[in-house]
């Protein structure tokens, strides 16, 4: 993956907690969308892997950005423990633990059955190609659309899962031969590009209540918070109606028409 940069796609778990803060520390937040790419295989000598990628909502003003949360990648026939640890990472990263899309890739599609009843989620078969949204994958890395989520002690240098070792290892190996053709991906990037492919991931919107919210002035939410006095309080609560009414007329301004008609 040619555009891969630690600098600008790794970033730490306390620089997400700074922007999205959590009483349990480190969490995704409940608005955010998740998708999870699965792989596995039946040979000891193939890897079982997966990567877990939350969007940013609408609120959250990063809206167009895709965060690596987890990967996972094991040398093994048993594919339980896989299953286990997408179970247990999504309960205890997530503060919804529910995916929106687990792409399964198509080589694994016997064991969907099997998926869907240990994980009570959605699944969908990925059958395109080995290519298959691999140009999309560069996009997102390429134009600081991908930050992927590790521990800030192995920013510098990945030692296991916590620093994304796997997809920072693949990424730096995958590529092309002298003849054009792509060399075989990793697990874990495999992993991804069923998430990236066709750029089917969804920002998800804001409600109303929130778009009102958010076009309220600061000022106005600030003397609601700072009266003292009941006049101060009424001036406040009077303006902040006003500033509220306002922003649902911008907003919907068909719901005023037919009222003054």
């Amino acid at each position: 993956m040619k555009n891969f940069r630690p600098q600008t796609n790794l970033k730490t778990y306390q620089w997400f907690q700074s922007h999205f803060p959590h009483a349990e520390g480190f969490k995704i937040p409940k608005d955010f969308t998740i998708y999870v790419g699965v792989k596995i295989t039946p040979e000891d000598n193939q890897a079982n892997s997966a990567f877990i990628v939350a969007r940013g909502s609408e609120l959250s003003k990063m809206p167009d950005i895709l965060f690596g949360v987890a990967e996972y990648k094991a040398w093994t026939a048993d594919y339980a423990p896989l299953f286990e640890w997408i179970n247990d990472t999504l309960n205890t990263v997530c503060e919804r633990p529910m995916a929106s899309t687990i792409w399964l890739h198509g080589d694994s599609e016997s064991y969907k059955p099997t998926i869907q009843q240990k994980l009570k989620q959605a699944v969908r078969i990925f059958r395109e190609d080995e290519m298959a949204g691999v140009t999309e994958m560069n996009w997102y890395i390429g134009e600081g659309k991908f930050f992927g989520l590790i521990d800030p002690d192995q920013f510098s240098v990945a030692t296991d899962a916590f620093g994304l070792l796997s997809l920072r290892q693949e990424a730096v190996t995958w590529n092309f031969n002298d003849q054009g053709e792509p060399t075989k991906i990793g697990s874990v990037l495999d992993c991804l590009r069923m998430v990236t492919h066709r750029f089917r991931t969804v920002a998800k919107p804001m409600s109303m209540a929130e778009k009102i919210r958010m076009m309220i002035p600061k000022d106005a939410q600030e003397a609601m918070a700072n009266a003292k006095t009941g006049n101060e309080k009424l001036g406040a609560m009077l303006n902040l109606e006003f500033q509220k009414e306002f922003a649902e007329m911008i907003l919907n301004p068909r719901k005023f028409e037919d009222e003054f008609e």
